[in-house]
C-alpha cells in the first residue's frame, strides 16, 4: 500500500506543480523529480510482489517437503514392521502337515509343550520375582451413566479388570479421564501420530500412557489379528478390507470439488496390491485358504496401524510398549496352524482359552469380545459437535473445502452406533477424527494439489 500511497502523492505534487504559476525551469526540474519518485515505486512495488511470491513458493515448498518426511517416516515405520513380518508367510507347509495330522487339541498342545517346553510352567504375570506387579484399567466418567450395548462392545470391563486383579494379586489402578482431558488431547494424540487418527480413541490412549507410571508397559495388543478374534474374520469380505464400511456414504461426503477422488477405486488398487504377495499352500482347502487370507491382510494391513498408533504415540510421551503376542515365532506358529484348531470348540481364539482355561478365570475366558473402550458421554459428544460447528461456520476451514456442509450435519444429528471403521468409529468417532484433521492441515501447514 505504501508505494501506491506515494505514487497517488506524487500526481497531486506534480498536478498542483503545473497549475500553479511557477517558473518553466522549475516546473520542469519538479516533472523530473516526481517522474522518478514514481518510477522508484513502481519497481519498489514490482520487487516487493517478487519477493512475496518468492516467499510463497518457498512455504509451499518447505511444506511440501515436511509433508515427505512425514510419509517416509511412516512408511520407514512400517517397512521395519513388514520386514519383522516378511519371513511368515514363505514356509507355509512348516508345522502345517504334522498339525493337520491330529485329531484332538491335546495332540496340539503335546506338540507345542514340544516346541515351548516352557509354555505350560510360564505365567509371567505369577512368577515375575514374586513381585507384585502394577495393572491398570482406563475408565471414561460418566460411561456407568449413558453406556449402551451394542454388536461390538456388549457390556464394561470393569468388574472382569477386577476379577483379573484378584487372580493375580496385582496392584490395580483405575485410572479414569474425564471428557476435558478427551477432549483436549485430541490433538496432542494427532501430533504425536503426525497424522489425524481415530479422534478420541487414540486421544484416551495419550492420556492413559502418559498417566501410567511405568516407562516400560506390557500390552495384549495384536492378539485378535493372529488369533482370529475379530468378527470379519467370520463374515470374510473376499472383495476388499471388511473393516472399512459404507465406502459409498464416505464418496457422498465430499462435496463436488473433491468427487474425483475415487475412494472404492483407491480402497480396491490398494487391496489387490497387498495381495500380490500373498501365498496359501497346496495343502490348504477352501476354508483353510480364507481363514490364511483373512489373517495375511490383517497382519500387513489393520494390524499394522494399530502397531504405529501404539508406538508413534508411546514414543511422544518416552513411553515403551511391549506386545507379547507380536512375538515372531509365535505369529509365524499360528499362521501355519489349521484354523479347525485356532477356533476350537468353534470358540474365537480357541485354541488360546483351551491353553489358558486352568490358568485364568473362566469368566474371562469365556467372556465376549470386547474392543478398546470408548466414551459414551454427551457431554463429550456435544464439545465435538459445537467444534464442528464452529469449523463449518468458517467459510475457509479445511473441512468446508472438502467436505459436503449438509451431509456434515446430518451426521451431527444421527445418533447411529454402526462403525465406519473397525469396531469402534462411529459417528462421534468420526467426528473428532474431523477435528484432527482440520487441525493437521493448519498446524502442519499442509497444502493439498489436484
Amino acid at each position: 500500500i505504501f508505494p501506491l500511497l506515494t505514487i497517488a502523492t506524487c500526481v497531486i505534487l506534480l498536478f498542483i506543480a503545473l497549475k500553479v504559476a511557477l517558473s518553466p525551469a522549475y516546473q520542469t526540474a519538479i516533472s523530473i523529480i516526481t517522474a522518478l519518485f514514481v518510477f522508484a515505486c513502481v519497481f519498489m512495488f514490482i520487487y516487493y510482489q517478487t519477493l512475496i511470491e518468492k516467499d510463497r513458493k518457498i512455504s509451499e515448498l518447505e511444506a511440501e517437503q515436511k509433508s515427505n518426511q512425514i510419509n517416509q517416516l511412516y512408511l520407514d515405520i512400517l517397512q521395519h514392521k513388514n520386514d519383522e513380518l516378511q519371513m511368515l508367510f514363505h514356509d507355509t507347509k512348516h508345522h502345517y502337515l504334522t498339525l493337520s495330522s491330529f485329531e484332538t487339541v491335546e495332540d496340539v498342545k503335546r506338540y507345542i509343550e514340544g516346541l515351548y517346553p516352557e509354555l505350560e510352567s510360564k505365567n509371567t504375570l505369577r512368577i515375575s520375582n514374586n513381585k507384585i506387579i502394577n495393572t491398570y484399567f482406563l475408565s471414561y466418567k460418566n460411561n456407568d451413566i449413558y453406556f449402551k450395548s451394542n454388536d461390538f462392545q456388549k457390556e464394561l470391563d470393569l468388574k472382569y479388570s477386577l476379577l483379573m486383579k484378584d487372580n493375580i494379586s496385582s496392584n490395580h489402578k483405575i485410572l479414569e479421564i474425564n471428557e476435558d482431558n478427551l477432549f483436549n488431547n485430541l490433538i496432542n494424540s494427532m501430533i504425536a501420530r503426525d497424522l489425524p487418527g481415530m479422534g478420541d480413541i487414540d486421544s484416551s490412549l495419550y492420556w492413559l500412557l502418559n498417566n501410567i507410571d511405568e516407562k516400560y508397559i506390557f500390552t495384549g495388543e495384536c492378539s485378535d489379528e493372529i488369533f482370529g478374534g475379530y468378527p470379519w474374520f467370520y463374515n470374510v469380505n473376499n472383495d476388499n478390507y471388511p473393516w472399512i464400511r459404507n465406502i459409498n456414504a464416505k464418496q457422498e461426503l465430499l462435496n463436488d470439488n473433491y468427487q474425483y477422488l475415487n475412494l472404492n477405486k483407491y480402497l480396491n488398487e490398494s487391496y489387490n496390491k497387498l495381495l500380490i504377495n500373498f501365498e496359501d499352500s497346496i495343502y490348504d482347502d477352501k476354508n483353510q485358504k480364507e481363514w490364511r487370507k483373512i489373517t495375511y491382510i490383517n497382519i500387513y494391513s489393520f494390524m499394522q496401524q494399530l502397531i504405529y498408533r501404539l508406538e508413534s504415540i508411546s514414543n511422544a510421551i518416552n513411553k515403551e510398549c511391549i506386545s507379547p503376542f507380536l512375538d515372531i515365532d509365535l505369529i509365524e506358529f499360528i499362521y501355519n496352524l489349521p484354523y479347525q484348531y485356532i477356533i476350537y470348540n468353534n470358540e474365537k481364539k480357541g485354541i488360546l482359552k483351551e491353553i489358558y482355561k486352568d490358568i485364568l478365570p473362566k469368566e474371562i475366558i469365556y467372556r465376549s469380545k470386547n474392543p478398546y473402550p470408548k466414551t459414551y458421554s454427551p457431554i463429550y459428544k456435544n464439545m465435538v459437535i459445537n467444534r464442528i460447528k464452529e469449523y463449518l461456520d468458517n467459510p475457509k476451514s479445511s473441512i468446508n473445502k472438502f467436505f459436503d456442509k449438509d451431509k456434515i450435519l446430518k451426521i451431527i444429528s444421527n445418533d447411529s452406533d454402526q462403525p465406519y471403521y473397525g469396531q469402534l468409529m462411529t459417528n462421534i468417532q468420526f467426528l473428532s477424527y474431523l477435528i484432527q484433521f482440520e487441525e493437521w492441515v493448519k498446524i502442519y501447514n499442509i497444502q493439498f494439489k489436484k
